[in-house]
């Protein structure tokens, strides 16, 4: 778990420290998402072996992840996106409300844009208690591709192939870093 959490922090800083300013690209409007479940072997274990009771449930299995972005404001550097979105676990469904969260633009090449940021909202549990959620979110360019790790509380669901596209885009970083 430590490594996959300094992984995500690595790319994390780096995506800050490589922000991209909007004079010399066009920007794609954030488009809505529907993410799966990971398959990926790595991702099914660190799920497996983190708090999934936080979410209610026991085993994470057929579950998906939906971001409507109904508002964007362009920043130059990203946008400021508002919206709703859904956890279906298992069955299950619990929305969620986006308010003005940023997501940053990260110009790795002339080819390769991508989209990050933490996502922060609450979904209200069958108990009627509000569980803290934070969504990390990157896509690329044209939100054709997305990955997402949904955490709260020491629980962590991974929808898209978490392990390798993080891996590629933080890889895009580093190559795009190493070249200025």
């Amino acid at each position: 778990m430590k490594k996959f959490l300094m992984t995500i922090m690595c790319l994390m800083l780096a995506l800050v420290f490589t922000a991209c300013g909007g004079n010399e690209r066009t920007e794609t409007e954030p488009q809505d998402i529907s993410l799966g479940l990971s398959t990926a072997e790595k991702d099914i274990e660190y799920m497996q072996t983190s708090d999934l009771s936080v979410f209610g449930l026991e085993k994470a299995e057929n579950c998906t992840l939906t971001l409507d972005f109904t508002d964007s404001e362009s920043t130059g550097e990203g946008f400021i996106v508002s919206g709703t979105g859904s956890l279906d676990l298992n069955g299950k469904k619990y929305d969620f409300i986006l308010e003005d969260q940023e997501l940053i633009c990260i110009e790795v090449s002339e080819e390769n844009t991508v989209y990050s940021g933490i996502l922060d909202s609450s979904i209200s549990m069958e108990n009627g208690e509000e569980q803290e959620i934070s969504i990390d979110f990157t896509a690329d360019r044209d939100f054709s591709q997305a990955v997402a790790t949904v955490s709260s509380d020491g629980g962590y669901l991974f929808f898209g192939d978490v392990f390798d596209d993080y891996l590629e885009y933080f890889n895009m970083v580093l190559t795009q870093m190493a070249g200025e």
